[in-house]
């Protein structure tokens, strides 16, 4: 046979492996390279392959099914406050740093009454220490939180006296 026959036969068969593995959601290149080194074999790879491990379109990756979509509610969309993340200080009324706290800790600590208003606080998205009376945001969380206990209280003794 002659060389320049051989080169095109194997340019040929690269070139139909590289469109059928395009057609299958494979890279081109890289079945032009296999169908161009293997032949005949590598068209039989590429098919082996589908029947082993099916490419996954784009359009089905990782939703749910059609039926299943309409049904569900949408997912809570909980939006979390910045002073609610990260860590908080605070001076006592014996004037000693108490901290690192979170969020949850820093609110305890308040609901007890062991921060004052006029307390020093800080938290990591401060500059500067501020007190406690000036930061209304954080107040607002810190009521808004106790009226949500408040609340699930009720509810939890309502719950008992069913």
């Amino acid at each position: 046979m002659d060389f320049w026959f051989v080169v095109m036969l194997l340019a040929l068969m690269g070139f139909v492996t590289s469109k059928l593995a395009e057609q299958r959601g494979r890279n081109p290149f890289i079945w032009f390279m296999i169908g161009a080194l293997a032949g005949i074999l590598g068209i039989a790879a590429l098919f082996l392959l589908d029947y082993i491990q099916p490419v996954q379109k784009e359009d089905e990756k990782e939703t749910a099914p059609k039926e299943l979509e309409s049904d569900l509610p949408p997912p809570p969309q909980e939006k979390i406050n910045p002073l609610e993340l990260g860590v908080w200080y605070f001076v006592d009324q014996d004037k000693k740093q108490r901290g690192p706290l979170d969020f949850t800790d820093m609110f305890i600590t308040w609901e007890d009454g062991r921060i004052p208003s006029d307390a020093l606080v800080w938290h990591e998205s401060f500059a500067d220490w501020k007190h406690l009376s000036e930061c209304r945001k954080i107040l607002d969380l810190f009521e808004m939180k106790k009226q949500q206990n408040i609340e699930r209280m009720e509810e939890n003794r309502d719950d008992e006296d069913s």
